[in-house]
């Protein structure tokens, strides 16, 4: 399909270049921390059509404003994130 370095470019700096979010997308001082942790070896989407809203697996953290948001196993309780577009 893709190389990987070409999905994760088109998965953020270019999405958020595309959409106008010019402290996303991107790691650098001042830029908002919105990190993905995975296994790229392991990555994989998981959702099936009788169980659409499995998560994918592979992805070993996800972290929104510099705070954790997903960890396999753990319950994140607190929201660290806010809608960007409607």
């Amino acid at each position: 399909m893709l190389p990987l370095a070409s999905a994760v470019a088109k998965m953020s700096g270019q999405t958020a270049a595309v959409l106008g979010l010019s402290d996303r997308g991107r790691i650098e001082v001042g830029a908002a921390a919105d990190l993905v942790l995975f296994d790229a070896a392991r990555v994989r989407d998981a959702a099936r059509y009788d169980a659409p809203v499995t998560p994918a697996e592979g992805i070993l953290r996800v972290y929104v404003n510099g705070r954790l948001a997903f960890m396999p196993g753990t319950e994140v309780t607190e929201a660290s994130g806010k809608v960007l577009c409607a």
